[in-house]
């Protein structure tokens, strides 16, 4: 295969794969599929292609997260199910350095971009369309979604927002930048309706501490906006602000609200179920229990220590406990996820370190991710490719990550 036709490739399904992202889980496992394919095919066939690869220490401690993530689960549950189910799952870590490799070069950047743009701008139009069909049939108005459900949907949102917004500030070309925000405003109030109020939260503390600590004489005028707008969007739309209040509302609501309650109780009964593990078999908590050997273990663990738990609140879940943190911990392991936190951790730091003007949309990113992943399940799902995506554009051009010619 010649480089020029390789190339085409890349192109294309980064293409794909941004535009995959609000449209298609199945179009982000094929182009993510076929880039891997690519990966190896130019780790192998390519000594210097391999040697900056290689020599990245993004790649590194992504690529020994990925091996600690499949061989840990080889060690405590064994199960073959669960092997291949996490090694499938976690594939975003392999995909990763390659995604930053190629994103150093404008065309496949470009690519990228306009895919993702393009993808979102159908998937608001769609959802909008389906605001208009929920409105006829009588469906909740507060749950929208679109191409995807609601949930992956709303946290997808939240991320583009994170990564937009401080991408916007940076922009020269007026006529992209009117354009550029035109859409953060649909996506926001797509992301209004979605109800989804872990990417609502992540989203509201993330961007005013961006205006609050960067942009303070923006965030002003946005404020005097807001306050002026504000009576004349509850006089046209009451029911709306209704719900959207009550949802707001229930954020802290930890004596009334069921699903506050319940995950509550869930993170409870994981942390005691870890530190049983830990006083029985210390192995189960550095390694993990898989994924469905802990819903085995954990509902022996809670009919012996908390039998009537069901009782307490009927959306308790016995197959995750609705934090990133603590799921990660009993499924995968106390190593895996400290490995993969040192990954989030030194990629903030070469951010933070760089002038680059990626360097707060990656940051923003990044806190977007860590914020909802206290209320949801979201470091190993199909939305995990957007956030590395995405920082996968956002990291600065450092000798690290300096373009690889093939």
């Amino acid at each position: 295969m010649s480089d020029t036709t390789i190339k085409k490739l890349e192109i294309f399904l980064l293409g794909l794969l941004g535009f995959s992202i609000f449209t298609s889980k199945a179009g982000i496992n094929i182009s993510v599929t076929i880039l891997l394919m690519l990966f190896i095919y130019s780790l192998i066939s390519n000594p210097s292609f391999r040697k900056k690869a290689l020599s990245s220490p993004v790649t590194k401690i992504s690529l020994i997260a990925y091996l600690i993530a499949v061989f840990s689960c080889v060690i405590t549950p064994g199960n073959l199910h669960d092997i291949i189910h996490i090694a499938r799952k976690s594939l975003f870590l392999v995909v990763f350095p390659y995604l930053i490799i190629l994103f150093n070069s404008k065309q496949h950047k470009q690519s990228a971009i306009t895919g993702l743009l393009f993808g979102l701008i159908l998937s608001i139009f769609y959802g909008l369309y389906s605001l208009l069909q929920m409105k006829t049939t009588g469906l909740d108005l507060l749950r929208l979604e679109s191409f995807l459900d609601v949930g992956r949907w709303a946290e997808n949102l939240s991320y583009f927002l994170a990564f937009s917004i401080p991408f916007w500030f940076n922009l020269t070309n007026k006529k992209f930048k009117f354009a550029l925000m035109t859409v953060i405003i649909l996506s926001i109030v797509c992301l209004a309706l979605t109800g989804s109020r872990g990417p609502w939260l992540a989203t509201f503390i993330v961007v005013n501490l961006l205006l609050l600590s960067c942009y303070k004489q923006f965030f002003l005028k946005a404020f005097l906006v807001c306050l002026i707008s504000l009576p004349i969007i509850t006089t046209a739309f009451p029911t709306k602000f209704e719900g959207i209040t009550n949802r707001v509302e229930s954020i802290i609501d930890t004596k009334v609200d069921q699903s506050n309650t319940a995950r509550l109780i869930m993170w409870e009964k994981a942390i005691a179920f870890t530190a049983y593990n830990w006083s029985e078999s210390p192995a189960k908590v550095i390694f993990g229990l898989g994924e469905s050997n802990y819903t085995e273990e954990f509902k022996i663990y809670i009919s012996k220590k908390s039998p009537n738990v069901t009782n307490e609140t009927a959306y308790f879940s016995f197959t995750e406990p609705h934090n990133a943190y603590l799921e990660s911990l009993v499924k995968h392991g106390l190593l895996y996820e400290l490995t993969f936190l040192s990954l989030l951790i030194y990629i903030t730091f070469m951010l933070i370190r760089c002038k680059h003007q990626y360097k707060q949309a990656g940051i923003c990113v990044i806190s977007s991710f860590l914020i909802i992943g206290v209320f949801y399940s979201n470091q190993m799902v199909i939305q995990t490719y957007t956030v590395f995506f995405l920082l996968a554009l956002c990291l600065p051009m450092l000798k690290e990550t300096k373009s690889a010619e093939k």
